[in-house]
């Protein structure tokens, strides 16, 4: 019963693997951008200008990992117990 639904986990990431991909990369531009903004443009003329948008992609990356984390987690917990009470 556990390796038939590791198999299908196992599908699931395979088939969607291009998309989680492209999430993991936009999280980790997105944090990256941000950080360096915060630690490289300190003190520039425009720095309320750049710290905004330091902001606003530092909510971005949030925002995706929260989806991806909160969206997958409780989809998949939701998924496993209509499963389980299919079986029964």
């Amino acid at each position: 019963m556990a390796q038939n639904s590791l198999a299908k986990l196992v599908k699931l990431i395979k088939q969607y693997q291009f998309i989680l991909w492209m999430g993991a990369v936009a999280f980790v531009l997105c944090l990256g951008t941000s950080l360096w903004i915060y630690y490289f443009l300190e003190g520039d003329p425009k720095e309320t200008y750049w710290f905004e948008v330091a902001e606003f992609l530092s909510t971005a990356a949030e925002t995706i990992l929260t989806t991806v984390l909160i969206g997958g987690g409780l989809g998949g917990i939701v998924n496993f117990i209509f499963e389980e009470q299919k079986k029964e």
